[in-house]
């Protein structure tokens, strides 16, 4: 009896009847045994070189993909922001080699910035078309759609939980997967944040949330035409007329509610997290009202580091858009998470007058050429005089509109002062929540 090796009997013995991978590895086991892979019936085609690797080449502007052989050196200045190739180490980068001054910057991916943790499964067993799960279309924003599901986790408790999709006129392209991902990336990150949204889902260019009952809370805060209006409209020469009904307290505690959750990007332990999107839409109460939740990561950034000079490394956004970017953004230039904190300054004045920063302007291509000539949100300084309250964030937010971002307060030097102020001017028997509780809203 021919006397062979435990691991070739098993080999001959099990192979044939299960089929197995077309792995280099098994090439000499199909000629010496006799038999084929077996897919199930799908006609699987391979690489000719098993051990190719695919690199992605992502043009930032023209948003195609361009696949390189496998000897060609990455170029990495098109490489350094999007992860896709796994088979890529990520190396050092120059962020801006043509400015002088950062010649010697040497920027790292901190290692969460490039997590890919989808779970696909989640969404396919969503029963969306079963009447009993009150499948809904509840709005659309600049890209992505929003749905509402009837959903139970463990059979015995159904909770309403949010999808959100690309809109169907959207490209499926790196740009947007990248955006999808960020935004489950950071979310699913600060899980252990009661002011971040909760996740409980993400695949592709979807991701699962939980859904928010009272809405965001610029309708609720925001007066005039959008926030705009006419100056001769207000009608304030013997009184100032704020033009929402916020007390000074609930003022004071919805702009703290909203620095703290910035506070949580960035001072997030493993790396700062800039929003870069701050807006009064991103703010959502949770379902009793006891806190704000921030919401809307796919702009966020995750700040590069430079290893050689042990500090964060700028990056550029192009010319900013909207009404509420920071000079910097506007003229393109190097920025850092200090745009946040003029964002959230935008914000805070909505709150404190119910208006928007340059009310009186109503259009977008005016506002943007005043703030990088300097131009500032005008203050009526009898804000000061109305309530304590208010008095503090008309001492505070001027201070956000440093037209230098270095010379602006950090959103932890904010959060120190509101929470001073917070606990200065509630009543007693008064909570945060209380507060929150008692601001009106309206769906």
């Amino acid at each position: 009896r021919e006397h062979r090796p435990m691991i070739d009997i098993l080999i001959s013995s099990i192979l044939p009847a299960i089929g197995t991978f077309n792995h280099p590895s098994n090439n000499q086991f199909n000629k010496e045994l006799g038999w084929s892979p077996d897919y199930g019936g799908l006609k699987m085609v391979f690489f000719e070189d098993p051990n190719a690797r695919r690199l992605i080449a992502q043009d930032l502007t023209a948003l195609k993909n361009e696949y390189r052989e496998p000897d060609v050196v990455p170029d990495d200045d098109i490489d350094a922001y999007y992860f896709f190739d796994d088979d890529y180490l990520r190396g050092l980068d120059n962020v801006f080699p043509d400015e002088e001054e950062n010649k010697n910057t040497k920027c790292r991916k901190i290692a969460e910035h490039t997590l890919n943790l989808q779970n696909c499964n989640e969404f396919h067993q969503l029963d969306a078309l079963n009447p009993t799960t009150e499948f809904w279309y509840l709005n659309e924003g600049g890209y992505r759609q929003v749905f509402s599901l009837a959903h139970s986790y463990d059979h015995n408790h159904t909770e309403t939980i949010v999808i959100k999709d690309i809109s169907f006129e959207r490209d499926i392209n790196h740009h947007n997967l990248e955006f999808v991902r960020m935004d489950a990336i950071v979310a699913e990150r600060l899980s252990a944040s009661p002011r971040i949204y909760d996740i409980y889902g993400f695949c592709g260019l979807g991701i699962l949330s939980e859904y928010f009952y009272h809405g965001d809370i610029e309708g609720d805060v925001t007066g005039g035409d959008g926030g705009y209006m006419d100056p001769e409209d207000l009608h304030d020469e013997t009184e100032l007329k704020p033009q929402n009904n916020l007390t000074g307290i609930q003022k004071l505690v919805l702009s703290l509610e909203m620095a703290e959750a910035l506070a949580d990007l960035h001072g997030y332990p493993n790396g700062m997290i800039v929003h870069d999107d701050v807006q009064l839409s991103q703010y959502l109460f949770n379902q009793d009202k006891t806190l704000l939740k921030l919401n809307d990561f796919n702009r966020a950034e995750f700040r590069l580091f430079d290893e050689s000079n042990n500090q964060y490394c700028h990056w550029k956004n192009g010319p900013g858009n909207g009404s509420w970017r920071a000079p910097e953004e506007y003229e393109d230039k190097p920025l850092t998470e200090q745009i946040d904190v003029w964002a959230l300054a935008n914000n805070m004045y909505v709150i404190l007058t119910g208006l928007n920063p340059l009310y009186e302007e109503g259009h977008t291509a005016p506002i943007k050429k005043r703030i990088v000539k300097g131009d500032t949100a005008y203050f009526d300084p009898r804000y000061h005089d109305r309530s304590p309250s208010e008095a503090v964030l008309a001492e505070i937010i001027p201070k956000c509109y440093a037209f230098n971002p270095e010379d602006r307060p950090t959103i932890f030097e904010l959060v120190d002062v509101l929470k001073v102020a917070v606990s200065k001017n509630l009543d007693p028997g008064m909570t945060r929540a209380k507060v929150l509780q008692g601001i009106r809203t309206e769906l």
